[in-house]
């Protein structure tokens, strides 16, 4: 006599992160069995199916907008990064965050101290150098020169109220480090990071997006895991489109 663990053939489940299916032996009884290791194929098991940790999605451009009452980190720094600890827990390729790491060239990471400033290397994502767990939405060797015609600086706000803030990184202006005290060329963009959903976006200011030295890398990564979104590594411009980052977990 059959004591069916499961009701219908063909049914999945995530068991941890292995997708299981229903199935029926000899006798017709139905039970569960291992039918795929997602995480073996870099992904996780979640609503009964193997996903990737995130899944991107294209931005018609034009999302961006400016930002005010923000905190300053700097406003004349060439290759520094500064800590932020956030009002609200993010998760980041599954994991728990209540700090990031904010680099002067175009990145943030999560967690503890990545240890370096590391300019841009045109490096494949993953890579395995610190930083680990980071998002790069324009790393490139980018600087700030204290230009009061300008305006330049790298700050953050929060904006809204819990639980639904979204932390805003900006760097306003920015220059190419090559490019010296040029006030024609300059870079600026934007990292939110939405609390509650954990999405996270890549927006560009297109109006101000002006430079002859770029070749930047876009992209999330996550080292522990091994995963990666890699768009490129050879930006001379902005992207032409803004970017979403929706996770799966």
């Amino acid at each position: 006599m059959c004591v069916d663990q499961c009701e219908q053939e063909g049914q999945t489940r995530c068991s941890g992160n292995v997708l299981q299916t229903c199935t029926a032996d000899s006798n017709g009884c139905l039970d569960w069995t291992n039918s795929q290791d997602c995480a073996a194929e870099g992904k996780l098991c979640s609503s009964a199916q193997c996903l990737p940790y995130y899944t991107s999605t294209n931005l018609s451009p034009g999302g961006y907008s400016a930002i005010s009452g923000t905190t300053k980190l700097t406003d004349y720094d060439d290759d520094g990064y500064y800590r932020v600890v956030l009002p609200f827990t993010f998760k980041y390729y599954g994991l728990d965050y209540t700090t990031i790491w904010v680099s002067s060239n175009g990145w943030l990471s999560f967690g503890a101290d990545p240890g370096t400033y590391i300019e841009h290397n045109s490096a494949s994502l993953p890579d395995s150098r610190a930083p680990s767990e980071a998002v790069y939405p324009f790393w490139d060797d980018l600087s700030f020169r204290d230009n009061d015609s300008r305006s330049d600086r790298l700050h953050y706000v929060i904006q809204g109220s819990a639980p639904n803030r979204v932390l805003v990184v900006e760097w306003l202006h920015a220059l190419h480090y090559e490019e010296g005290n040029n006030n024609s060329a300059d870079v600026t963009l934007q990292v939110r990071l939405h609390e509650g959903s954990n999405v996270i976006e890549f927006l560009y200011d297109r109006a101000h997006w002006h430079s002859d030295y770029l070749s930047a890398t876009i992209g999330i990564e996550s080292d522990h895991l091994g995963q990666a979104i890699f768009f490129g590594s050879n930006f001379t411009g902005a992207p032409s489109t803004d970017y979403r980052f929706t996770p799966n977990f």
